[in-house]
C-alpha cells in the first residue's frame, strides 16, 4: 500500500511495442498492457509470449512495473489453458496481474500463490465491501469503479486491507465495466471478453409511449426531441486540473486508460501527468493551460472531470457528436477551396506532438559489468544504475561449462515441462479428467424464478405457479441526484416488502428481496439495518462482497447472485459457491458451455444450485448518467410519470430504457430471450431452477410466462408454448448467445 508522503504510482497503458516505449520514456512508474488472449482489449495489437517477456526485461531495467491484463471472462473449455498462461507469467516477471473472473483468481491463487493480482475495473468494484472480499480472495489492489466519487474512494482507500487504483484519463463507459451486455447481445461480440464493437458510439432516437397494454409494451411510440443524437456517448475524463485532491488520498496509483491508443497519445498524457505529480510532489504545481491544450489535442470527445472530480451525471455524456473534437481556438488558414460560412473547423493534430520527448527519451542506461571464467565455466558480476540513483548488483554464477551455441526453439513438450515444475498444474488436469462426463439419466424438474418490481407482478407471477420471487421495489435514495426527487423512507419498504411476503405466502412461494444491480454505500446504509424486520427468506446481489456482508448483518440469511456477478465457469462456482444459495450462469453463455460448467460443477465439494435466465428483455446496462435528464432535462422527466421510454438504433430496434431509485439509468435488449423450446435441453443439463425477468411487464405478463414455462416442465406443446411467448413478448423473440454462442 501507498506510503504517507509518497506519489501515487503513475500507471500508463501500452496496447504496443510502440506505446511501451513511449510509456517508459514518458515516466511512467508501472504500464499495463496484454497478451494475445485473455486481455479486455482484443483491438489492440497486445503482445505475444516473446514480445511479453522482451518487454518486461525492458521495463524493468528502467525501474518500471509491468502489470498483464488476464481480464476477460474464461468459459470452462479455456480454463487449463487460462491457467498455463498464469503459470508462464508468473516464471516471466510480470509484477501483477490484473483479473475480472473470479474463477481466475481461484486458480491463480491455488497454482502460483505469490503471483500479485488487482481486481481489473471490470469486477464492479464500487463499495468497501467488494474491496473487502477482493482481499479476502489475496488480492493485493482493487481498481475501483470509475462511477465512484472522491470521498467514496478516499473511504474505500482508508479502510480497505487492499490498494486502491482509481482512473484519471481517457476513455469512459457508458455502464459500469463489467456489467454492459449491449455489443454481445446486439451482434455476439462480447465487451466481457475484450471484443465491444462500441455501439454506445452509435445514434439513436428517443421516443416515449404514454399508455401501455397489460403486458407493459407501448401503445404509441412517438419521436421526443432532444439534445443530439448520441445520448450513450460519454466524454473522455480528465482528472488533470484536479490532481492535488487526488494526490491527498491514499490511492496507490493514477492509471490512465488508451491501450487502443497511439504510441503519441501514450507519450504526451504521460508526460503531463508525470510532470504534474512531480510538481505536486515539490510544492510548486499549478494547472497548465498549455498542458490542457495538448492533451485536447492528442485525443478528447469534449473533458469531464467525471464522477471522481465531481461532475454532475449529466455532464458525463456527449450527445451531439461521439469522435475527436480537437482544440476550439481560434486559427487562420487559407483554404483551396470555399467552404459554407459557420462551418465547424477542429484542429486535432499538431506534428510537434508527435516528436514530444519525455524525460526518459534517449536515456542511456549505465551497464558496469565484467565476466570471469571459473574452470571453464562463466561468473557475471556488476551493477545496472536505473534512473533516480538506483544501483542494481547482480552477480549469476554458470551451472555449466561453455560449449558452442546450438540455436532452436523451446518446443512445446519442453515448455509444459518447464510450466510443470510450479506445481499444481498437474494435480489441477487430473482432477478435471476425473470429473464426470455424462449426466446421470433421470434429472428433477427445475423450479421457475421471477423477476418483478411492483406488488401487482408479485401477485402475477405467484398466481402463474413460480417458485420463487426476485422482488425488486424502487427504493428512492434522496441524495440531491434524481430528476424525481421523492424519498422512499424505510417503513415504506418494510411495508411493500411485508404486502409481498403476505402475498408471495398465500401462493406458498419463496419472496426474495432483489437489491439493485450496483450497490454503494448510500443503499448499503438504508438496506442493511432493514433486513432483520423485512421479514424474506433471502436476498440477491450482484456484486462482490454483498454476500458476505449480507450473511454479517444477519447471520443465517440465505444469499443468491444474479447475473451481475458475471458466472462463466465452474472454478467461479467454486470461489463464489460458499457464500451464495443459488448463482445464475451469465446469459453470454452458449448452451454447450453451460453444460460443460454444470458437469464440472457437479465435481466440487460444494456448490449452490445453478440457475439458467430463460426468458425477458436481458438487462445490457447500467450506468451513473441519467440519460433522460441528459437529453431532456430534469423539469421534463420529473413530470413523465410512468411513461415507456426507449432509444431506436438506426436498424429500427427499440431498446427500452428505465430509471432506477438513484436516478441510475437501466438499457434492456430490443429482442427478448425466450429458450420456451430449449427446455428439454436446459432440464438435461441439470440446472437447479429456471428465471424469467418479468421487471416493468405488468401482472399479466408475469403470470402468463410463469404459466408456459410451467406447462413445458410438464412436456407440454413446445412450438405451441413458444407461439403463446412470442405473442406476449416485447420487441420479437431470440434464443441470443444461448445458441449461437459468440464471435470471439
Amino acid at each position: 500500500m501507498r506510503r504517507s508522503g509518497e506519489l501515487p504510482e503513475l500507471l500508463a497503458p501500452a496496447g504496443s511495442w510502440e506505446a511501451l516505449i513511449a510509456a517508459i520514456e514518458s515516466g511512467a512508474d508501472a504500464v499495463y498492457l496484454a497478451g494475445k488472449k485473455f486481455g479486455a482489449r482484443k483491438g489492440a495489437k497486445n503482445f505475444d509470449d516473446s514480445e511479453l517477456l522482451r518487454a518486461i526485461e525492458l521495463a524493468h531495467l528502467y525501474d518500471v512495473k509491468v502489470y498483464v491484463a488476464v481480464n476477460t471472462l474464461i468459459p470452462e473449455m479455456e480454463i487449463e489453458e487460462v491457467a498455463r498462461q498464469l503459470v508462464w507469467l508468473y516464471e516471466a516477471g510480470a509484477d501483477a496481474v490484473l483479473v475480472q473472473d473470479p474463477g481466475v483468481i481461484r486458480l491463480a491463487r491455488e497454482l502460483v500463490g505469490d503471483l500479485e493480482l488487482h481486481a481489473s475495473t471490470q469486477m464492479t468494484i464500487c463499495s468497501l465491501e467488494g474491496a473487502r472480499w477482493a482481499a479476502d480472495m489475496g488480492l493485493k489492489r482493487a481498481v475501483l469503479a470509475r462511477e465512484l466519487t472522491l470521498p467514496e474512494v478516499e473511504e474505500i482507500a482508508n479502510d480497505a486491507p487492499i490498494g486502491v487504483e482509481v482512473f484519471v484519463h481517457g476513455a469512459l463507459c457508458y455502464s459500469y465495466s463489467g456489467q454492459c451486455l449491449l455489443s454481445s447481445l446486439i451482434g455476439g461480440r462480447s465487451g466481457n471478453r475484450g471484443m465491444c464493437a462500441q455501439p454506445c458510439r452509435k445514434p439513436y432516437r428517443l421516443l416515449r409511449a404514454g399508455e401501455q397494454d397489460d403486458r407493459g409494451r407501448p401503445i404509441k411510440l412517438e419521436e421526443v426531441s432532444c439534445r443530439g443524437r448520441y445520448p450513450l456517448s460519454t466524454k473522455d475524463l480528465a482528472v488533470y486540473p484536479h490532481l492535488k485532491k487526488l494526490v491527498r488520498v491514499p490511492i496507490e496509483a493514477l492509471k490512465i486508460e488508451g491501450r487502443m491508443r497511439s504510441p503519441e497519445y501514450v507519450r504526451v498524457v504521460v508526460s503531463i501527468y508525470r510532470k504534474a505529480l512531480d510538481a505536486i510532489s515539490r510544492g510548486d504545481w499549478t494547472p497548465s493551460r498549455e498542458d490542457e491544450r495538448e492533451l485536447a489535442l492528442v485525443f478528447n470527445r469534449e473533458f469531464t472531470k467525471g464522477c471522481i472530480g465531481g461532475a454532475d451525471r449529466r455532464d458525463l455524456v456527449s450527445t451531439d457528436r461521439p469522435d475527436h473534437r480537437g482544440e476550439d481556438g481560434v486559427i487562420w488558414f487559407y483554404l483551396p477551396e470555399p467552404v459554407e460560412k459557420g462551418s465547424e473547423v477542429f484542429l486535432t493534430r499538431r506534428a510537434g506532438l508527435v516528436y514530444r520527448q519525455g524525460p526518459r527519451a534517449g536515456e542511456m542506461i549505465p551497464v558496469d559489468m565484467k565476466v570471469r571464467w571459473e574452470g571453464g565455466r562463466p561468473i557475471l558480476e556488476g551493477g545496472i544504475s536505473l534512473s533516480g540513483g538506483k544501483v542494481v548488483r547482480a552477480a549469476l554464477k554458470a551451472d555449466f561449462s561453455m560449449v558452442p551455441a546450438i540455436k532452436r526453439p523451446l518446443s512445446e513438450d519442453q515448455i509444459e515441462a518447464q510450466l510443470r515444475k510450479t506445481g499444481g498444474l498437474e494435480d489441477l488436469s487430473a482432477r478435471r479428467r476425473k470429473a464426470p462426463r455424462r449426466s446421470p439419466p433421470e434429472r428433477s424438474r427445475p423450479s421457475i424464478s421471477i423477476y418483478v418490481s411492483t406488488l401487482e407482478e408479485v401477485s402475477g407471477a405467484a398466481e402463474g405457479g413460480c417458485r420463487r420471487v426476485y422482488f425488486e421495489p424502487v427504493v428512492g435514495i434522496a441524495d440531491g441526484r434524481r430528476c424525481r426527487p421523492e424519498k422512499t423512507g424505510p417503513e415504506e419498504v418494510l411495508e411493500t416488502l411485508h404486502l409481498a411476503r403476505e402475498i408471495s405466502d398465500r401462493w406458498d412461494v419463496d419472496l426474495v428481496w432483489k437489491w439493485p444491480r450496483i450497490v454503494r454505500r448510500r443503499f448499503f446504509d438504508f438496506a442493511a439495518p432493514l433486513l432483520e424486520r423485512a421479514r424474506v427468506v433471502e436476498v440477491m446481489v450482484e456484486g462482490v462482497g454483498l454476500a458476505e456482508a449480507v450473511s454479517a448483518q444477519v447471520p443465517g440469511m440465505r444469499v443468491s447472485g444474479s447475473i451481475g456477478l458475471n458466472v462463466w465457469n465452474s472454478s467461479a462456482v467454486e470461489a463464489l459457491g460458499p457464500s451464495f444459495q443459488r448463482l445464475t450462469l451469465s446469459p453470454e453463455l452458449s448452451w454447450r458451455e453451460m453444460a460443460e460448467l454444470l458437469v464440472r460443477s457437479r465435481s466440487l465439494s460444494y456448490s449452490p444450485d445453478l440457475e439458467v435466465l430463460v426468458q425477458g428483455n436481458v438487462e445490457a446496462m447500467v450506468a451513473e448518467n441519467c440519460l433522460l435528464s441528459s437529453a431532456l432535462g430534469c423539469e421534463v422527466v420529473a413530470g413523465a410519470g410512468e411513461d415507456f421510454w426507449g432509444i431506436e438504433d438506426e436498424t429500427g430496434r427499440v431498446f427500452p430504457v428505465r430509471e432506477d431509485g438513484e436516478g441510475r439509468t437501466h438499457v434492456y435488449n430490443a429482442v427478448e430471450l425466450s429458450l420456451i423450446d430449449e427446455v428439454p435441453k436446459i432440464v438435461d443439463m441439470g440446472v437447479g431452477s429456471i428465471a424469467i425477468d418479468a421487471r416493468g411487464r405488468k401482472a399479466g405478463y408475469a403470470r402468463k410466462m410463469a404459466e408456459i414455462y410451467r406447462r413445458s416442465l410438464m412436456g407440454g406443446d413446445l412450438s405451441g408454448l413458444k407461439r403463446e411467448a412470442r405473442e406476449i413478448s416485447l420487441g420479437g423473440i431470440t434464443k441470443g448467445a444461448f445458441l449461437r454462442g459468440r464471435k470471439e
